[in-house]
């Protein structure tokens, strides 16, 4: 079988490293054979070329009509058995013309996240429409698929996967907390991810304020960058907590990062399913977090985790020193969190979803 992905970003962000992984998964099969429309270059051709993966850089712009007609022509020479869209969304259209199935992965909300012409409710259910099958990563975003007037007959929901064998490593704990220089007798606290409104690391900090005036003994540690770090750093200068707060950029080490920490708290204001959460998961660490959907599709009250409302600080601090000052608590919330993660979040159940719906899709063109 010979699936085409088109890509319009080349760096190496979540989805594109999805898209590694995944390959990477059926590469030992021998059966699926990949190849990539690039449509900016980046770290991920290197990545593609490294794995022997086919992959041609173009241009693509329905503005530019001689774009279009080149990626028409390389379609026709790769003669896909089925279209994988990681993006350039209107190339489902290019498929159905050419009758070719095509699966459109949507790993973000609809709101407030895709810009252009294309957030328009109408254009993008139009958009979706195009394609053979639109594959979810969460409930969330199929429940706002069907809000917008997708047919459920699109839909299918496929969740990411984590590799537990990477992040669960308990015998590393005290060795990661040298690494990171973390005092004895520290309770450390992570949130992980880009600075941004989406995320609410300013709830995180405030929160960690509340916390702080009983426990005194948390240190927080923000891993991320982005816009808003120059606010979150004057946020914490405000509140005093300087001491106690530790900003550390983006790391591919990030496991490290895991098993030292003690607790994950997570404050995003919407999140069809973070990533962060399932790698934490999977590092077998208590989490709580704000109660929005997608987080609360993984993140079960007092069995893998807490949650609090969203933008309630007060009660996230109470819950996380709830979880910091009872072990017994945060060990059962850990250990439930890694078992739920390894049944339902592994790379075996991913690819077998996967496969599935490539040949069920194929059979048919056939």
């Amino acid at each position: 079988m010979k699936i085409l992905v088109p890509v319009t970003y080349g760096e190496l962000g979540g989805s594109q490293v999805f898209l590694l992984k995944l390959m990477d998964a059926f590469a030992p099969d021998g059966d699926i054979s990949f190849s990539v429309l690039l449509f900016q270059d980046g770290p991920l051709r290197a990545a593609l070329e490294q794995r022997g993966i086919p992959c041609r850089l173009m241009k693509f712009s329905m503005r530019k009509p001689w774009t279009v007609w080149a990626v028409i022509k390389e379609i026709r020479r790769c003669k896909p058995d089925l279209i994988y869209l990681h993006a350039g969304r209107l190339i489902a259209g290019i498929a159905r013309l050419m009758k070719i199935p095509c699966i459109e992965r949507i790993n973000m909300s609809r709101v407030g996240n895709v810009k252009g012409w294309c957030s328009h409710p109408r254009i993008d259910r139009f958009c979706t429409s195009l394609n053979t099958r639109a594959l979810a990563v969460s409930g969330a975003i199929e429940k706002q698929l069907l809000a917008r007037g997708v047919p459920q007959e699109k839909l299918v929901v496929v969740r990411n996967f984590v590799e537990t064998e990477r992040f669960h490593h308990p015998e590393n704990r005290q060795n990661a907390r040298r690494m990171l220089e973390i005092p004895d007798g520290k309770i450390l606290v992570i949130n992980v991810g880009r600075f941004s409104p989406q995320k609410a690391q300013k709830d995180f900090i405030s929160a960690a304020a509340v916390a702080l005036k009983q426990n005194p003994d948390l240190l927080f540690l923000l891993i991320g960058d982005g816009p808003l770090k120059p606010d979150l750093q004057k946020q914490a200068a405000e509140l005093g907590i300087e001491e106690h707060l530790r900003f550390l950029p983006f790391r591919k080490d990030v496991e490290i990062v895991y098993q030292a920490a003690d607790v994950m708290l997570h404050t995003a204001h919407w999140a069809p399913l973070d990533n962060v959460l399932l790698e934490a998961m999977a590092a077998g660490l208590p989490i709580v977090a704000s109660d929005v959907d997608g987080t609360n599709e993984v993140i079960f009250p007092e069995k893998t985790g807490l949650l609090f409302p969203v933008g309630d600080t007060e009660t996230a601090a109470a819950q996380l020193l709830r979880t910091a000052s009872d072990p017994a608590l945060a060990e059962r919330l850990g250990a439930q969190a890694f078992e739920y993660v390894r049944t339902n979040h592994s790379i075996d159940k991913v690819k077998t979803q996967f496969r599935q719906l490539f040949e069920q899709l194929t059979e048919r063109r056939s």
